[in-house]
């Protein structure tokens, strides 16, 4: 599909689109991104060096393939049918660490490291 990529704002093949986490007392509905292969890339480079995934309220297909690379797993919430990317436990001298939960790295937010 050619049309505009969101991410460039150049006319491309649309190779990935997703849909971003909203504030739930938004009355608008959140907007598709559509990204061109040159963007996916881009994306999945900067998830890789920032060192944990993205929270969208609908994935892009690439996200299951790059949390696999970055030894994330998807743990659905109960609450809401959503769900958080979780790195699985570590064991270190003896202690067990139950799970590590990545925030989607929205400025002024906090991450667990």
């Amino acid at each position: 599909m050619s049309n505009r990529c969101d991410g460039c704002n150049q006319f491309a093949t649309i190779v990935d689109s997703y849909v971003p986490r909203q504030d739930p007392y938004s009355k608008e509905p959140s907007k598709v991104i559509h990204l061109c292969q040159l963007c996916v890339d881009e994306d999945i480079r900067n998830w890789k060096r920032f060192g944990w995934m993205p929270m969208r309220q609908i994935k892009a297909a690439y996200e299951e393939q790059l949390a696999k690379d970055m030894g994330f797993i998807w743990k659905k919430d109960s609450i809401d049918g959503q769900g958080i990317w979780v790195k699985p436990a570590k064991i270190k001298k003896g202690k067990y660490i139950i799970e590590e939960v990545i925030d989607d790295g929205i400025e002024g937010t906090d991450r667990s490291d």
